[in-house]
Order: C-alpha cells, then sequence, then structure tokens
C-alpha cells in the first residue's frame, strides 16, 4: 500500500492539533506563549455608567449582540477589547469625546 506525502500546510494544522492537545493535558509546548486575559465585568462597568445596554452599545460602538453575549458570558473576548473596556471603565466621557470627534472627521 503507498502512502500519501501530507502538504506542509497538512503538516502545520496536524502539528497545531497535537499542540493544542498538549496544551490541554498541561504538557509543556515549546515555542507556544500562553497569555491570560483578565476580563472585565461589562455589566458591571455598564450599570456603574447608568447605561442600558443599548445606551453602552451605541456610545461606545459596541455591536448590541457583543454587548448582550459578554454580559451573558456566551461570547468571548479579546485582550483589546478587555483593554478598551478598562479604558472605558476608567475614562468614560474621555472616550465618547474621542469617538464623537472620529465620527465628525469622517
Amino acid at each position: 500500500m503507498k502512502t500519501k506525502k501530507m502538504s506542509p500546510l497538512a503538516v502545520a494544522i496536524a502539528e497545531g492539533l497535537q499542540e493544542a492537545i498538549s496544551y490541554t493535558t498541561d504538557e509543556k509546548v515549546t515555542g507556544v506563549n500562553v497569555v491570560e486575559v483578565e476580563v472585565p465585568d461589562v455589566k458591571e462597568i455598564r450599570l456603574k455608567l447608568n447605561m442600558t445596554q443599548e445606551q453602552f452599545s451605541s456610545a461606545f460602538r459596541i455591536p448590541p449582540g457583543t454587548v448582550k453575549g459578554w454580559e451573558q458570558k456566551r461570547r468571548g473576548m479579546d485582550a483589546t477589547a478587555a483593554a478598551f473596556l478598562r479604558v472605558i471603565e476608567k475614562y468614560p466621557e474621555q472616550v465618547k469625546d474621542a469617538l464623537r470627534s472620529t465620527l465628525a472627521q469622517a
């Protein structure tokens, strides 16, 4: 029986799958950096700002479904979104002003 040689893409996918399996079993994976993202509590931030989901979504240009998904823990959050929410939490008026000025320039 003749064996088929895998393409470079197939080899890369197989290696990635093996790394993922190793990671889930707490094995050390060389060349892989794991970054833990501290996810802010979106609902807590929104309530501190005394805003509805719709108001929060509109003010900070985040799709309503995304806000809802984050609050219900049905949607994951990447590091960039987490950082943006931390800035909103600390400087909500400045973020709104910055977003308004980008609209005016468009």
